[in-house]
């Protein structure tokens, strides 16, 4: 960078005395934007960066342009196109110059110019309303892009500029983001800049942006998503920076962002934007399913979160996108990651045992198992697992007929699978899991036990732990044919772990009562039913799990003088066991030192 040369031609520019009576036309213009070129492209480089700023030229360029921008916007009745060109050309060499470089940042705020700072807090958004139909449109549109770029890189993980100036900045972008000619690329390469100085500030400032300011995001990414899937537009899947996807992405990244933190809108006073929303995000996921593009699985991901997010809402009450949930489940042929958003919807406005009955009118659980057979990516599960789990009841699972329940049961073992890559799955699985295992009968739960999932379904419980092994065991008890012995001595050994989570202590005291009570009461079951079968108990009690059984007495016994909720139950079904376990021990060979006989006695 031939740095003398440049000041040189700079030098009308940068005297704002000569500025005020200089004659910026077509016949300086070129030689002004062509020094500033040559300077924004120097500015690439680190060592550039360096002089612009400790030279001075930052300054004196920041002041011009300060002084240009008034003359434009304050002072002058119409735009003038040859100074916006140079404005343009100062804007970049600036956003050049702040890249990576906090001195050049702060150079930029200092005399004064943080508190009051007009380029920001007032000719930011003028630029970006300027008319394109009243100007040159590519000159606009280029200084638009520009001047997001220099925000961002001067604002860019900067806590305190971010705060500060997000009121000034956010509004206007928003705003500008709603009139996007997706035909334009020069438009689109502006929207990204935009888009991205959104997301820059959301780091630090996430609860600025308005409901009607979000359907202005859905909206530009649902008419992206359309435009995308055109026939005249051609997307290289494997570029990964293709601007209408790096745009698509950015958009999707604000709104799940946006959307995340809980109580941020009031859903309910806004219902017809919030549907809006909704049923942009649904219809943006049916566009683009079929398309293979860099980062898809990334944006459509985020797509679904952000529909969860709405739907999850603490101010979202009424549920009104229901209906259009349900509706477009039937009538649109919706896409594997639409139908996960349509779930976690449905799910979410389902809040009481009415409301799943009602549910049921429309779509039926063998309905829901259908439709849960299309998804394969994990988060594509979330909302049909817990919609099962609030339907499921003990009236409708005794008439499912036997396909249903194998749906039901691969479901489970194939997002138990899937949870190693998506942890959020793992408590809905598991509560599906003990809801189906509380709800099935015995005469049901047989066919799943004794047909060829009976495998994977195994260890699934045997992974969810003692909880769901014994409310297994609890039907398995009860069955007319007999299971195999294999399956009910995994099962036992997966109960009789319950000792190492009582001994690790990591769950609560009231979960710890009620998996004693649990682990109880499906000992009883059997200890009742195997009461005239002397070697089978004896075997039981004498060599299998004598020590589990002396520990979760003892633990039982603990509970005598607590007031812990559940105990009182817990107690009673630890007194049954043990009045079993006395009678039992009369027809087997007991010790003078029998531990388990001792603290037996002790509920007596």
């Amino acid at each position: 960078m031939d740095y003398e040369t440049l000041l040189f031609e700079l030098k009308p520019l940068l005297d704002i005395e000569q500025l005020k009576v200089a004659n910026i036309d077509e016949s300086n213009v070129q030689v002004y934007t062509s020094a500033l070129e040559k300077c924004s492209q120097g500015a690439r480089i680190e060592s550039n960066r360096t002089i612009i700023g400790r030279s001075g030229l930052l300054d004196s360029l920041t002041e011009s342009l300060a002084f240009l921008l008034e003359q434009e916007f304050t002072v002058d009745t119409q735009s003038n196109k040859n100074i916006l060109l140079i404005i343009s050309e100062i804007v970049r060499v600036l956003a050049n110059s702040f890249a990576d470089n906090d001195d050049n940042r702060n150079i930029f705020f200092d005399k004064n110019r943080f508190l009051a700072n007009p380029i920001i807090e007032t000719y930011f958004a003028k630029v970006l309303a300027l008319n394109l139909q009243q100007n040159d449109p590519d000159v606009i549109i280029t200084l638009q892009m520009r001047l997001a770029a220099m925000v961002k890189n001067l604002i860019v993980d900067n806590r305190n500029y971010v705060t500060h100036y997000a009121a000034f900045l956010c509004p206007t972008s928003y705003l500008r983001l709603d009139s996007i000619n997706l035909t334009s690329e020069n438009e689109v390469q502006m929207a990204l800049f935009i888009a991205e100085l959104i997301d820059a500030i959301l780091e630090f400032d996430k609860k600025g942006a308005t409901l009607d300011e979000m359907k202005i995001v859905s909206t530009l990414y649902y008419q992206l998503s359309t435009y995308i899937t055109s026939a005249s537009v051609e997307i290289d899947d494997g570029d990964d920076e293709e601007p209408l996807i790096e745009l698509l992405a950015t958009l999707t990244n604000i709104a799940e962002i946006v959307f995340s933190i809980d109580g941020t809108f009031n859903f309910d006073k806004q219902q017809e934007t919030k549907d809006i929303i909704q049923k942009n995000i649904l219809q943006t996921i049916d566009n683009l399913e079929e398309l293979k593009f860099h980062n898809k699985l990334i944006i459509m991901r985020r797509l679904v979160t952000t529909s969860g997010y709405i739907a999850s809402d603490k101010s979202n009450t009424t549920h009104s996108e229901m209906n259009m949930c349900l509706n477009h489940l039937r009538n649109e042929n919706p896409s594997p990651y639409t139908i996960g958003a349509i779930f976690i919807n449905i799910t979410n406005a389902i809040r009481s045992t009415e409301e799943s009955k009602e549910l049921e009118q429309t779509l039926s659980i063998p309905d829901i198992i259908c439709y849960s057979k299309k998804l394969s990516d994990p988060v594509q599960f979330q909302g049909v697992l817990d919609l099962l789990k609030k339907v499921l009841n003990l009236s409708n699972t005794l008439l499912l007929p036997n396909d249903s329940l194998q749906g039901i049961a691969n479901l489970l073992t194939y997002s138990n699978e899937q949870a190693q890559y998506f942890q959020g799955l793992i408590p809905l699985v598991n509560g599906l899991l003990n809801k189906l295992l509380t709800v099935i009968p015995s005469s049901k739960i047989e066919f799943i036990f004794q047909g060829n999932i009976s495998e994977g379904f195994v260890k699934l419980i045997c992974k969810n732990g003692s909880i769901s092994a014994s409310l297994a065991l609890d039907k398995l008890l009860l069955v007319k044919n007999p299971i195999k012995k294999d399956i009910t001595d995994r099962l036992w050994e997966c109960l009789f772990h319950f000792d190492q989570v009582a001994k690790e202590n990591n769950t609560s005291e009231s979960a710890n009562v009620y998996l004693l009570f649990q682990v109880a009461k499906t000992l009883g079951v059997y200890l009742r039913n195997t009461i005239d079968k002397p070697t089978e108990i004896q075997d039981f009690l004498l060599y299998q799990y004598e020590d589990q059984l002396v520990f979760l007495l003892s633990q039982i016994l603990d509970l005598r003088d607590k007031n812990v909720r559940g105990s009182e139950s817990a107690m009673n079904n630890g007194k049954f066991v043990a009045g079993l376990i006395i009678d039992a021990k009369k027809s087997v060979r007991t010790t003078d030192d029998d531990r388990l006989l001792a603290i037996c006695k002790q509920f007596f």
